[in-house]
């Protein structure tokens, strides 16, 4: 139980670090290769803060399980513990999972491509929707790295028509 609350933790600050690349002044993911609109680029970096604090509230939730809190049968950890469990994030799912999200951001570091970051922003909006099922404040920054996983998509297919019609002249 511990290292359950420890991967889940790892995994929130590494998805806090994913969105603070996202507005990286030299990202070029969502603030700039869909948009170059000065307004939608402040939405992004305001919908980016929020998920941020939502992310620090999850991530003290979560401490909450503190082997303390098990030995004092504290009923508020063990209702969180009762609903990571129904969610599929303890033991060997959670195992399991940690392992593929750490996979998919080291490839996307090497690769650095909007493919991988896709597939990144695909798998954290999927683990965060079994996480907002124990944390429900968690369910608008799924929402939003559902967003970004779209919006890198449609990037990606913009690079490359821009190829093809480079190639075609």
């Amino acid at each position: 139980m511990p290292r359950d609350v420890e991967r889940i933790q790892e995994m929130l600050t590494e998805i806090e670090v994913l969105l603070t690349e996202i507005c990286a002044d030299d990202g070029d993911y969502l603030l700039q290769a869909f948009t170059n609109d000065p307004e939608y680029q402040h939405q992004v970096r305001e919908m980016v803060d929020e998920a941020r604090a939502r992310l620090e509230r999850a991530r003290e939730e979560v401490s909450y399980l503190s082997v303390e809190d098990r030995i004092n049968n504290n009923e508020h950890a063990e209702g969180l513990m009762r609903r990571l469990w129904l969610a599929g994030l303890t033991g060997a799912s959670l195992r399991w999972k940690h392992t593929v999200f750490t996979k998919l951001v080291a490839k996307y570091r090497v690769s650095g491509t909007s493919l991988w970051f896709k597939r990144v922003m695909d798998f954290v909006n999927t683990f965060l929707g079994s996480l907002s099922l124990a944390l429900p404040e968690l369910e608008a920054v799924k929402e939003a790295f559902g967003l970004f996983g779209a919006i890198a998509k449609i990037s990606r297919k913009k690079k490359s028509a821009n190829v093809g019609d480079q190639q075609s002249e």
